[in-house]
């Protein structure tokens, strides 16, 4: 049972270290967002340590062996697919800029196609909207005392 167990913990400590290193490029400009998708694949790979594979009696040891794959899985497979993972969140960039390219020239020239239109009609919506709901304060509640 507890050899089974430390190993299964190994293996998702594995698998942690590979979503660690997966998430590593997006560290320098996204550290908040690629920590909390780690913190989360850690919190789902410990409940499912603990309650899938151990049916529900963790024990605190697990936590440490899943540490020790992730580092097993850092220090070896790890160290050469960053390069793979550094090329991967590359590409997508470059196909995120060019996808956002026009976005990027309407914002440049200053304004919004039909922005005359959609003000227009916003300031209507509003007129009509302060005008005909708030009915309270014509019916005498909501007044300051």
């Amino acid at each position: 049972g507890a050899v089974f167990w430390m190993t299964a913990a190994a293996l998702i400590g594995m698998a942690l270290g590979l979503l660690y290193g997966f998430l590593r490029p997006l560290r320098p400009r996204f550290t908040a967002l690629a920590d909390l998708i780690f913190l989360v694949g850690v919190l789902l790979g410990w409940l499912y340590w603990g309650f899938g594979i151990c049916r529900a009696d963790p024990r605190p040891v697990g936590l440490l062996t899943m540490g020790l794959g992730c580092l097993i899985w850092e220090g070896t497979v790890g160290l050469p697919l960053r390069p793979f993972f550094r090329l991967f969140w590359g590409t997508i960039g470059v196909i995120w800029k060019f996808l956002l390219l026009p976005v990027k020239k309407i914002l440049r020239q200053g304004h919004i196609p039909d922005q005359g239109l959609f003000w227009e009609k916003t300031e209507k919506i509003f007129a009509f909207l302060q005008k005909n709901i708030c009915i309270c304060e014509k019916m005498g509640y909501n007044k300051m005392e």
